[in-house]
């Protein structure tokens, strides 16, 4: 019951989101979409049919070809309707006034190798099929011809017309196939005759030219070009409009919009600078982290290669329908080329992609694992699909809803970069088309944008939502959909980009992948029904009846008991070596949280004594060890130690010895005798082979004194004021944990050092020491004796930072290994008690 509960109050939220982000995204499709203004009566084939009547009755000879009608736009005209007369209205007048959209047809060699054929070509195919290959006509999308174009030699021997002949076979030619016949009515034909319309005979090779006379071939040929005028429907622009007339043929026919200069756009789009950049970065990324991962077995190819294969072939068909109609054979190669270096950087990517993100977030790849392993109907999947849906929807409907706004306010254009909107009504089977050249969309976008990027600067900063922002801007960026002006399309199509990478981070990868795949479906996919046209309508509920196909596979999965729910399971294998490594990292930060509690909190605030510690643990802990002994009667114990080992082992036996240490420290005054004993229990406590480091000093101030005991850790640095070198205290013993008793008894020293004003007691590790820099040198006894003498004559805490800096500044980027620690005592303030004499005596028993 419970179960059925969840399931309901899941669609009571998400269906009613999906039917009102649908209902909102078609009421203001036709406003604020750019397709919305597509309005194609006739389709590619009818095209393709008026084309072939007009070669054949201008005596065209299409033989070995054929026609290829593709739906194109005017940027230029659309940019003008649109920022002049607003979206909504533009759309309008494009489906009536104005040929924002026509149809351009080239004819294309039936034999697609024919030009990869060597000079034979030339001596096999008739002069026709040169003539007809450069041949060019474009229509409007109500089937008037609007421009065309066709080759005539100059050298070509036709019979000459007189002008009044040349201007009534303009008139027939306008009164067939355009709808400008009337600007060569009998008024205008009468003026012709006095020269009221320009009429001029010249060379075809002076095309752009409009010579005021008549003038004649060295064939004998005469030519003439008929030019006149025309105000546009809505818009206040000039159409010009051009015949030419070589012969008695008609050689070309244009009817082109005179563009103000400020809707002609000249800049480069900023997404050709920005999207290489960021290939490269993608790629050169990718390749270091699975040089790294690959050695590891941390990551596989598996379901990358299937991804590379699927991605690669609907790149391969987009490069061949975008460039093939121009490029003819010459495409094949570059088709398969793009295609294998698109398929290979998607195994590559996603490899690497999956790997970290399974680390990061293992959860989000829980749906993909159960269709990997043929869990077709568990309801994540369907839940996650009814998610997808809805979010790409709300996307979709969030963005209208912005341009709605903005676009009250601000004139705005919306002209796509892309040309996989209008590309699908190129195409007898628009849905496949579409498909073909969107499908690799969503799976790039996944792999390289979402996961990888995704996760990658999700690991740099705390924050998920910076991550968001910067991601979308940078996507936006190298991805411009073309809404104008440059800032305010930005900020739109970026927070529309947000609405992905936020279903990615709250939910999971396959509810982001359907966000992504509705947002193009959903949006060139409704043009289908704004078309005019009955095939493509009926394209547009093949494409319905799929989104509903989807929607009842998803709710199906939400009634159909779930057969597994030990998800961990279904996880690739290498990713039991990813659990492995987190662990051990887990291991470690315990081992260091460990270690830094049982540390001191603070530096004790001791009579005459200046006193500074730090531990600055490295990647992995290495168990060092120091703290303070408060011993009453003016005295203080001070000890230093590192366990051997890594990992919370160490930091375990480093808690046991402070447990132990504390016990024995107020049993007595010797530091020999407190290590002899700690020595016993610790062996008698630790499995063989474990050790400890460690020296432990006694300053009894109200004696002047130092009583100090090394367990076979490094010496004391000490520095005299009347000394002119520093000093190492270094008394003989063995490292707590080698031997049972006998020997670390017999051998181990303890010496007394008489103390005095402004003497410096240095105790330390050898993380500092070993400390190495990017050329693995160390940084070494002597470079540390020289620090520690550097900034001797300041207090302890600008001594121990200034050492620290020396050593950061030797090693620079280089990885630290070992942690350091130290601990700095500087004498302060104290009655002098001891003789000169007898403190030389002393110190010449410590060298000794």
């Amino acid at each position: 019951m419970g179960a059925a509960m969840r399931q309901q109050k899941f669609l009571l939220f998400y269906l009613p989101l999906m039917i009102v982000s649908l209902v909102v995204f078609i009421r203001l499709y036709p406003e604020v979409h750019p397709m919305a203004g597509v309005y194609l009566p006739f389709n590619k084939v009818e095209i393709e049919d008026k084309a072939y009547k007009i070669t054949k009755e201008v005596a065209l000879n299409t033989e070995g070809f054929y026609a290829d009608a593709v739906l194109t736009r005017n940027t230029e005209l659309i940019r003008q309707a649109q920022m002049e007369l607003g979206l909504a209205n533009a759309n309008r007048e494009f489906r009536s006034n104005i040929p924002g959209y026509y149809w351009e047809v080239k004819w294309l060699e039936k034999d697609i190798f024919a030009n990869l054929l060597f000079q034979q070509n030339k001596d096999t195919k008739s002069d026709h099929l040169a003539v007809l290959k450069n041949t060019r006509l474009h229509f409007d999308t109500d089937g008037s011809l609007i421009y065309y174009k066709r080759d005539v030699a100059d050298t070509t021997r036709l019979p000459s017309l007189s002008r009044p002949e040349a201007l009534s076979f303009a008139k027939t030619f306008l009164k067939q196939y355009t709808q400008y016949s009337a600007l060569l009515d009998s008024r205008r034909e009468m003026k012709a005759a006095n020269d009221s319309i320009t009429a001029s005979a010249r060379d075809h090779s002076e095309i752009s030219e409009f010579l005021p006379h008549e003038k004649i071939h060295d064939s004998g040929r005469m030519d003439f070009e008929f030019t006149a005028s025309q105000a546009a429907p809505v818009l206040n622009n000039e159409i010009k409009i051009s015949v030419d007339v070589a012969g008695n043929i008609i050689s070309g026919f244009e009817a082109k919009y005179d563009i103000p200069e400020k809707y002609r756009s000249s800049e480069t789009p900023l997404n050709q600078f920005v999207f290489p950049i960021l290939l490269m970065a993608i790629l050169i990324t990718t390749v270091v982290i699975a040089l790294k991962r690959w050695r590891a077995y941390e990551m596989d190819f598996r379901f990358g290669i299937v991804l590379g294969i699927v991605g690669g072939l609907f790149f391969g068909a987009y490069i061949y329908y975008a460039f093939y109609r121009d490029t003819g054979a010459q495409i094949l190669f570059p088709m398969v080329l793009n295609s294998l270096f698109t398929g290979g950087s998607l195994v590559f990517i996603w490899g690497v992609a999956e790997s970290l993100g399974r680390e990061t977030w293992k959860e989000k790849f829980i749906p993909i694992d159960l269709l990997r392993n043929r869990y077709f109907l568990n309801s994540r999947i369907g839940k996650n699909i009814i998610r997808g849906i809805a979010y790409g929807v709300m996307g979709l409907a969030v963005g209208s809803v912005l341009i709605k706004i903005v676009n009250t306010f601000q004139p705005l254009a919306n002209i796509p970069q892309y040309n996989a909107g209008r590309s699908m009504f190129s195409s007898s089977a628009p849905l496949l088309k579409m498909f073909s050249q969107m499908g690799f969309v969503p799976i790039w976008t996944i792999a390289a944008y979402i996961v990888l990027a995704f996760t990658l600067l999700r690991r740099f900063f705390a924050s998920s939502v910076l991550a968001i922002v910067l991601i979308s801007a940078i996507v936006t960026l190298a991805h411009r959909e073309g809404l104008e002006p440059f800032l305010t399309g930005f900020m739109i199509e970026a927070i529309t980009f947000a609405i992905p990478l936020w279903v990615f981070y709250r939910y999971n990868i396959l509810a982001c992948f359907i966000t992504i795949l509705t947002y193009p479906v959903l949006s060139y996919g409704t043009a289908l029904f704004f078309t005019g046209n009955s095939a493509f309508t009926i394209s547009g509920y093949g494409l319905a009846a799929c989104f509903i196909i989807v929607l009842g596979y998803a709710l199906i999965t939400l009634i159909t008991r779930d057969r597994i729910t030990d998800f961990a399971r279904l996880a690739p294998s290498y990713y039991k070596n990813i659990t492995e490594r987190e662990r051990l990292q887990k291991e470690l930060e315990i081992a260091r949280e460990v270690q830094m509690s049982f540390l001191p909190n603070s530096n004790p605030e001791f009579n005459t004594l200046d006193i500074a510690s730090r531990c600055l643990p490295a990647l992995e802990v290495g168990g060092d060890y120091y703290d303070f002994v408060h011993l009453g009667s003016n005295r203080l114990g001070i000890v230093i130690g590192d366990v051997s080992g890594k990992g919370t082992q160490a930091a375990f036996y480093m808690t046991l010895t402070k447990g132990f240490l504390r016990a024995l420290a107020n049993m007595s005054d010797s530091p020999a005798f407190v290590l002899t004993q700690l020595n016993r229990l610790f062996y008698d406590n630790v499995k063989r082979g474990v050790f400890i480091s460690m020296i432990y000093g006694i300053f009894d101030m109200d004696e002047g004194m130092l009583s100090l005991a090394r367990a076979g850790h490094n010496p004391v640095v000490m520095r005299k004021p009347r000394e002119h070198e520093l000093q190492m205290i270094n008394p003989r013993g063995l490292a707590l944990g080698m031997e049972k008793g006998e020997a670390f008894e017999r051998l181990i020293q303890e010496v007394k050092i008489p103390i005095q004003n402004n003497d410096l007691f240095v105790f330390y590790t050898d993380g500092f020491t070993e400390a190495m820099n990017t050329d693995k040198e160390e940084f070494g006894e002597e470079r540390f004796e020289q620090s520690i003498e550097k900034y001797a004559a300041a207090g302890a805490e600008d001594i121990m930072a200034g050492i620290f800096k020396d050593v950061q500044q030797f090693t620079g980027k280089a990885e630290q290994h070992d942690d350091m620690t130290i601990v700095v005592v500087k004498i302060a303030e104290m009655r002098e008690k001891v003789s000169a004499g007898a403190i030389a005596q002393q110190l010449q028993g410590v060298k000794d």
